[in-house]
């Protein structure tokens, strides 16, 4: 199972952030339910305390895997103006120079990379979607 989640993990990435290349040291995946109500919208900085006994986390840390992720990393293109967002997914990666870039995802697939809005990025969307998915905490499907 940790093979084939690396195997996706590594062909649908595309969570272009810094060319910080093999600095890569790990990165930690968080999903809380899609479906939990809260009183206001849960921001990325309160996304941790907000659902510390609902989330489930994936860590990878194979070196092999981190360099064909940082091989994968380009730059993500930025809206012009960053509101904020209801987040359900949170990314955290960690570079070997102490650097943590910290990805978040509401519900409907706004993206938020370090308190920047970015651009729709279906790769991006398809690597959260996927941890959603086999994290088990809902059961959420796109309607078409």
């Amino acid at each position: 199972m940790m093979i084939k989640l690396i195997q996706v993990f590594c062909l649908v990435i595309s969570v272009p952030v810094f060319a910080q290349k093999c600095d890569l040291v790990k990165i930690e995946v968080y999903c809380a339910s899609r479906n939990i109500a809260t009183f206001s919208d849960v921001s990325c900085s309160r996304f941790d305390s907000s659902f510390s006994g609902s989330k489930t986390l994936f860590t990878i840390t194979n070196s092999d895997t981190l360099r064909l992720v940082a091989d994968r990393l380009t730059n993500l293109k930025y809206k012009k103006k960053s509101f904020p967002i209801d987040v359900r997914a949170k990314m955290k990666i960690y570079y070997l120079d102490g650097t943590v870039t910290e990805i978040c995802s509401s519900k409907f697939n706004i993206v938020v990379v370090n308190g920047r809005n970015v651009k729709p990025n279906t790769k991006l969307n398809s690597l959260i979607n996927y941890y959603w998915e086999i994290s088990g905490v809902d059961h959420f499907k796109k309607q078409k």
